[in-house]
C-alpha cells in the first residue's frame, strides 16, 4: 500500500529513528537503525512516499523490497484499534481497523518497505 511519511524523529539514544507513516486508512510507526537508513541511502523526510507491506507471512523474494523487518505482534488496544510489534527489539505500532482485524498477540509479523526513487 502506498503510503507517506508523516513526520521523523531521532532517538539519539539509540541512534534509532522513529518514522511514521500516513496510509490513508491507517498509520505505520517504526523505530529504523540509522544504520540501515545509511545502508539503503535513505534520509526520511516529511512528504517522501513509500510502499509498505505488513504481512505475516515471510515474502518469498526480498527483490524490489528496501527494507525488511520481522517480528512478533506483543500487544493489541482495541480501544485504539492499534497493533504493537517487536522487530527485533525495535518497536512498530499499526493503527487502523485493518491492522487491527488481521492480526494478532503473537502472530509473527512482516514489514517491507519500498523506498522513493528506487527500483
Amino acid at each position: 500500500m502506498k503510503g507517506s511519511v508523516k513526520s521523523v524523529e531521532e532517538l539519539h539514544y539509540a541512534r534509532v529513528k522513529k518514522v511514521e507513516i500516513d496510509l490513508g486508512d491507517g498509520s505505520l510507526a517504526v523505530e529504523v537503525p540509522e544504520k540501515v537508513l545509511e545502508e539503503v541511502g535513505w534520509n526520511p523526510s516529511p512528504g517522501d512516499s513509500v510502499e509498505v507491506e505488513l504481512s505475516r507471512e515471510r515474502p518469498e523474494s526480498l527483490e524490489g523490497w528496501d527494507i525488511v523487518m520481522g517480528g512478533y505482534v506483543y500487544l493489541k488496544k482495541e480501544e485504539e484499534n492499534v497493533i504493537y510489534a517487536s522487530l527485533g527489539g525495535l518497536k512498530m505500532t499499526a493503527s487502523g481497523e485493518k491492522f487491527y482485524g488481521e492480526f494478532n498477540v503473537d502472530d509473527k509479523v512482516y514489514l517491507m518497505v519500498k523506498l522513493p526513487g528506487k527500483t
